[in-house]
């Protein structure tokens, strides 16, 4: 399979970690030992037996439950390197300790434990300064400085392995460091499969009131809200019935409160862009700070969470999820709307200011 024909899960650490197992099989020693000393800066010169690359996320049956490692690399008992896989969190501190702690219980001569993040600031986490204190083995590094050393061998040819490997593992980085690209992978979608609306709708149960009440920001309540964003909406793309996929309309939600409403939705809690899209960083996040803002978390249980089974019933139009394979979609039907051909609408394409 092509690379770029894959589905590219790119939030998720289970996808990188497998798929980072999976190239790393496919090195041979020598590339495996030069990538540890050129990526990472290991100092591993010397170390004679070759690589074993255990099974990701593997557990060592040797030392019990708490040994359970996102990757292993062992070089018999001269060295242990673990590598931990961090994209939408960070290590905590404990985990940290417990791997340094399983190198040296272990008797590795050399242990390394490598936490490779998408965070450029995570070595300052605060915990970290006093592990790298007092281990010097503990080492930090971002998915973007692995992708620009490794990318550097490759292209001056000092891999031996074969290239499509290495080739297809760099282009999956690129989603990790390039905002850019993942942000248009993540909005270009297909239109979802033929369905009859009004049938589907009777298949669906009334959504109950959200949890949470009172006022938030401008809106009083969800139907306040929603007749607001649909108001707009649909004036906008001069469609008044429609399906979007789900983080398209998103995008889309989030440009409209700063452009139109003069809010900040901040839609990355944990600050490492979990859903980054070109847009909103160039034009939207340097204004964080300005203007009233909010967690779309906040926004999303208040306003927008409806079960897969629900349709939410707003002053004009009937609005409900579907899943279609792996991805979502939302749909926009007006009451009175009779037919079965709902228009599919790119809402990241509908330009504001």
């Amino acid at each position: 399979m092509n690379a770029k024909d894959e589905v590219i899960e790119v939030n998720s650490e289970s996808y990188f970690n497998e798929k980072l197992n999976y190239w790393l099989n496919r090195l041979t020693s020598n590339d495996v030992k030069l990538i540890f000393q050129k990526c990472f800066g290991l100092s591993i010169s010397s170390i004679k037996a070759d690589p074993t690359i255990c099974q990701w996320d593997q557990i060592d049956p040797s030392y019990g439950p708490s040994a359970r490692f996102d990757q292993k690399i062992d070089f018999a008992k001269e060295l242990c390197v673990i590598i931990e896989l961090k994209i939408g969190s960070e290590a905590t501190v404990g985990q940290l300790k417990r791997y340094l702690t399983y190198l040296k219980e272990m008797e590795y001569k050399q242990g390394y434990v490598i936490l490779l993040s998408r965070n450029e600031l995570a070595s300052e986490k605060l915990g970290y300064d006093l592990l790298k204190r007092d281990h010097s083995n503990l080492l930090f590094a971002t998915w973007k400085q692995f992708e620009s050393k490794l990318t550097e061998l490759f292209k001056n040819e000092l891999l031996e392995s074969a290239k499509q490997s290495t080739e297809h593992f760099l282009y999956l980085l690129s989603f990790l460091t390039d905002i850019k690209k993942r942000s248009e992978r993540l909005i270009i979608q297909p239109a979802p499969v033929h369905m009859n609306p009004t049938e589907y709708i009777k298949s669906l149960v009334p959504a109950p009131p959200p949890k949470k009440k009172g006022a938030f920001l401008v809106w009083r309540d969800r139907d306040q809200f929603w007749n607001d964003l649909l108001g707009y909406l649909t004036k906008h793309s001069g469609r008044s019935s429609f399906s979007a996929f789900r983080f398209d309309f998103y995008e889309y939600l989030v440009r409209w409160a700063f452009h139109e409403k003069h809010v900040y939705l901040d839609i990355y809690e944990d600050k490492n862009y979990e859903y980054i899209y070109n847009y909103f960083i160039t034009n939207i996040y340097p204004h964080k700070g300005k203007l009233p803002s909010a967690l779309i978390s906040e926004l999303y249980y208040r306003f927008l969470l409806l079960r897969k089974n629900e349709v939410l019933t707003t002053q004009y139009h009937r609005v409900f999820f579907r899943q279609v394979g792996k991805l979502w979609y939302i749909y926009v039907i007006e009451k009175d709307f009779k037919g079965s051909n709902i228009p599919y609408l790119r809402c990241h394409e509908l330009n504001f200011g």
